[in-house]
């Protein structure tokens, strides 16, 4: 068996968006819900996994410093659990500077937050995520991907 070579994995390249595109995305987000348009400029700007993205919590923003700290991923197990986890590893752990009004809508979106969890009292859980659903539980790490492919 030394002598069997193992097979090669060909590494499929990433699909991108050329600037342009961006540049229409960026305009048809404008008219959507500040929940997803975040989703989107944070994914743009930060270049932020799914997981990341539904993993993060307000304690993750450095508003003073623009900055936004990687290090927990979200996951969905088949028993219907979710899981806030460590990064695969160390170098995915990370600081990210966001552009400033990026960080501008995302203070306008944690006002939003805040007056949606006294809106809904006791019935909100306080997970502290981000991005939830109506009454403060994680959403799936999928619901971004999901809402963009019908955009």
């Amino acid at each position: 068996m030394k002598d069997v070579e193992p097979p090669k994995y060909k590494r499929k390249e990433a699909d991108h968006y050329e600037v342009s595109e961006v540049a229409l995305l960026v305009d048809a987000l404008e008219s959507e819900p500040l929940k997803y348009r975040l989703m989107v400029l944070l994914t743009l700007s930060c270049g932020l996994r799914a997981g990341e993205l539904t993993g993060l919590k307000w304690d993750d923003i450095n508003f003073k410093e623009n900055t936004i700290k990687i290090n927990k991923a979200t996951q969905y197990l088949p028993m219907k659990m979710y899981l806030r986890r460590i990064l695969k590893n160390e170098t995915s752990e990370r600081i990210i500077s966001v552009p400033e009004h990026v960080m501008d809508l995302l203070s306008v979106y944690q006002t939003e937050y805040e007056n949606k969890q006294e809106k809904h009292g006791d019935l909100w859980e306080d997970t502290n995520y981000i991005f939830t659903k109506w009454n403060g539980l994680h959403i799936h790490p999928e619901t971004p991907g999901k809402w963009f492919s019908k955009m």
